[in-house]
């Protein structure tokens, strides 16, 4: 059974080669020969594959390198970030320092201006624009009494009124600012003259005017009358921004405040003055 099997095996395989050669000659008579046909069927495929894989590298060498080149861009972007941070802080610092040396240059200059003041420098640690207070580092310990007037200076000359305080404990003050509802204070204008009294409105300060007699302008400039026990004369207290007729004797006056107290850091206490 065997060597039968084997007999038939031996005969498939010698048509098979007899059938290769025959069509090989055929297709050599065609101007097809075997270097070509072994192209088309082994090289050619081949050819394709290797391409292939070399494309494979060439986009992962290219993945890999534009990987590398995204995380060294993000550890330089996240070292400028931390530079930035740095920076930043370093001029918050240089801007506090020359605001508290602009807050120090301008109560030295108050105290040769105004010789008659003695002045106590406290830092604003605290601010409500609800109650329209600050809050102030400086107490009873300091001489800090209710009552005392308290100012702010831009330029070491002049004065401009902040408000006063209405609760001082050891270490700590409240300050009752000119914008409050609660706030009141005795004006003059400093080029029609006249004396009125300015209140708080909760934003500006106003004065209600019974003087039709002057001649208030826009701009003009309202300081302390100086006939108060509470605030000497001449503090600046804000300049005419608007003026509205109420009645036939009476016209409402608005005064812009010459200090924003949510943009300072330091003010002045008046704790004495003659």
């Amino acid at each position: 059974m065997k060597l039968k099997e084997n007999k038939q095996l031996k005969i498939l395989i010698i048509l098979f080669i007899i059938s290769a050669i025959i069509l090989l000659a055929g297709l050599t008579g065609r101007g097809i020969t075997l270097k070509i046909i072994g192209n088309f069927v082994f090289i050619k495929p081949v050819n394709n594959v290797l391409s292939g894989i070399r494309n494979i590298v060439a986009a992962t060498s290219n993945l890999v390198a534009i990987t590398k080149q995204k995380i060294a861009l993000e550890n330089e972007n996240a070292k400028l970030k931390d530079n930035i941070s740095y920076l930043e802080e370093r001029i918050k610092l240089l801007q506090g320092l020359y605001y508290e040396n602009q807050s120090l240059k301008a109560a030295l200059g108050i105290k040769e201006t105004q010789t008659k003041w003695n002045l106590e420098i406290a830092k604003i640690i605290g601010y409500s624009n609800l109650s329209n207070t600050i809050i102030i580092d400086k107490g009873q310990v300091n001489s800090i009494k209710k009552n005392m007037p308290v100012i702010y200076s831009f330029d070491g000359k002049n004065a401009d009124l902040v408000g006063v305080v209405i609760e001082a404990d050891s270490n700590v003050s409240k300050v009752l600012l000119s914008s409050s509802i609660d706030f009141k204070v005795g004006v003059k204008n400093i080029i029609r003259g006249g004396i009125e009294v300015a209140s708080g409105n909760g934003i500006d300060i106003e004065i209600d005017s019974f003087s039709r007699n002057l001649d208030i302008q826009i701009g003009d400039l309202y300081l302390t009358s100086g006939l108060s026990n509470i605030y000497p004369g001449n503090i600046i207290v804000g300049k005419v921004r608007e003026i509205k007729n109420k009645n036939s004797i009476e016209r409402l006056i608005t005064l812009e405040l010459s200090v924003e107290a949510d943009r300072l850091l330091n003010v002045f206490i008046i704790t004495n003055h003659e």
